[in-house]
């Protein structure tokens, strides 16, 4: 197992070492970790560049130091200085890292980013291939992400299938929603609402109805009407109210006219 963990990441490795970084401006939700880029090394002056230690040396060095977080912190170093020079360096380094080590889970989701943008299929395989649950699910939600900004519904099917849970997992469902009720709310919607309850829930729904509401107010009182489940109603609704207290000034909502009784009420009691 190890040694085919080892060879889907090198095979990885050498595929980023031949791909230049990428940039994304896709925005995320304001709980959410923004997605990793790979760190800027420092420029060497040509006047210290025999100071400059090898990629090997580098990493003995990193790895026979005595303090934990420090040896954590210098492997994850030589990994980023290697990613692109020395696949082969970078995956010793990788390798060493504690496994669900904040260094390491910052790693994984640069490979899974870079991966992803190139061939989602083959980077859902080697997501498989890493060493814990946590690592897995870290894996499979950044692929998603990337697959949410061209493809959405794909995304949320991704995570739906994954078996992922935590907060990870509840992270990336906020994050897809917020880029599908960009372009398409009531999907969005039909998929939220099969949500469990909870944050997750709580959050998307907030993210579709804060993008909808000004598109289209009567398909959103629409949806809301249309649901039996009292409890999705009332995030609806709490939804709404935050929405209004979002407009400029002490301005009344455009939409509210358009509005159901409990919303309108909910909204004058917090905003009279």
């Amino acid at each position: 197992m190890i040694r085919r963990q080892s060879f889907l990441l090198l095979g990885f490795l050498l595929f980023a070492a031949c791909d230049k970084p990428r940039e994304s401006g896709a925005e995320h939700a304001s709980d959410a970790s923004p997605r990793e880029t790979k760190r800027v090394r420092p420029t060497v002056d040509p006047a210290d560049e025999e100071t400059v230690v090898a990629p090997g040396e580098a990493l003995q060095r990193a790895d026979s130091l005595s303090s934990k977080d420090e040896r954590e912190k210098a492997l994850s170093q030589v990994a980023w200085d290697t990613l692109e020079t020395d696949p082969d360096v970078c995956l010793k380094a990788f390798s060493k890292l504690a496994v669900d080590g904040a260094e390491r889970i910052r790693l994984i989701q640069h490979f899974a980013m870079r991966r992803a943008e190139e061939n989602p299929d083959e980077a859902m395989k080697w997501a498989e291939s890493l060493g814990s649950e946590k690592e897995i699910a870290t894996a499979k939600c950044q692929i998603a992400l990337v697959l949410a900004e061209d493809n959405p519904l794909k995304a949320a099917g991704m995570i739906s299938e994954s078996g992922i849970e935590g907060r990870e997992f509840d992270v990336a469902l906020v994050q897809v929603v917020q880029r599908w009720a960009g372009n398409s709310p009531a999907e969005a919607a039909d998929w939220v609402v099969n949500f469990n309850p909870g944050e997750a829930r709580t959050a998307s729904i907030r993210e579709i109805v804060s993008r909808w509401i000004e598109q289209d107010p009567a398909a959103v009182f629409s949806w809301k009407s249309g649901l039996t489940d009292p409890a999705i109603q009332q995030e609806i609704t709490a939804a709404l109210v935050e929405a209004a207290a979002n407009e400029p000034g002490d301005s009344k909502p455009k939409w509210l006219d358009a509005a159901d009784e409990e919303t309108r009420d909910a909204v004058r009691n917090h905003h009279p």
